[in-house]
């Protein structure tokens, strides 16, 4: 099927609810995309791609070999689909906003405005139970997570976590999540939940403790789709 840049054109005009969030600030937007069931085609038509090469990985042709502690490609597929959408007016726009919001030096930014960033998500091996979710993480940045998947239900958005041991982050891995991706309340207590209503788009300081919401196997069938964006 052919697609074209204006399949991926944002809206000019959003929902926007601030939330209070200890002492920060949430963003929640709907109505993102203006064709956004266009772009979930789109994503369901595209291959998954590895988008890390870990653990003494090697690359053969346009492929990712990962070997070792890794997970991805084993219990699960965690890829990355990037397009350029730059030309977009009304994504030049809204990212302006959240920038302003939020007080970010321009400086800091780099390229502005960022292509666009699709995750994808799918396991293989089904979900633990138990009590597991999926390895919490930060990130330095202001995050922006757009949900693309119309048919998986509110239940499976974002988690922002409260570590139960303030010194964490010592030992921790920047590829905990795909080396020993399951986790439980020994380490983090659920304290947000994020619905992943589609075609809408969550906004946060990274260095909130947060991870996808994996509760059971329904990402088993499908893959789940997420758009990001990091300032």
């Amino acid at each position: 099927m052919f697609y074209s840049i204006e399949d991926f054109d944002f809206n000019g005009s959003w929902g926007v609810s601030i939330i209070p969030y200890r002492d920060q600030f949430i963003l929640h937007i709907d109505n993102v995309y203006k064709n956004p069931l266009r772009v979930y085609e789109f994503l369901k038509s595209s291959p998954i791609r590895s988008h890390r090469l870990l653990d003494g990985g090697e690359h053969k042709g346009n492929l990712i070999y990962s070997i070792g502690g890794c997970k991805n490609g084993k219990e699960f597929y965690d890829g990355q689909l990037k397009l350029d959408n730059r030309l977009s007016a009304n994504r030049c726009e809204l990212y302006d906003r959240i920038i302003q919001f939020y007080q970010l030096d321009p400086e800091s930014i780099g390229e502005f405005p960022p292509i666009s960033v699709f995750n994808q998500f799918r396991l293989v091996k089904d979900y633990p139970g138990n009590g597991k979710f999926y390895s919490p993480h930060t990130d330095n940045k202001i995050n922006c997570c757009t949900y693309l998947n119309p048919d998986c239900g509110g239940s499976s958005g974002t988690m922002l976590y409260k570590a139960v041991d303030k010194d964490w982050q010592e030992g921790w891995s920047d590829n905990e999540e795909h080396m020993r991706p399951w986790k439980d309340s020994s380490l983090f207590l659920e304290d947000l939940c994020i619905l992943s209503k589609f075609n809408s788009m969550v906004v946060f300081p990274g260095t909130i403790p947060h991870g996808q919401i994996i509760i059971d196997n329904r990402f088993k069938e499908k893959t789940r789709f997420t758009e990001a964006v990091f300032f």
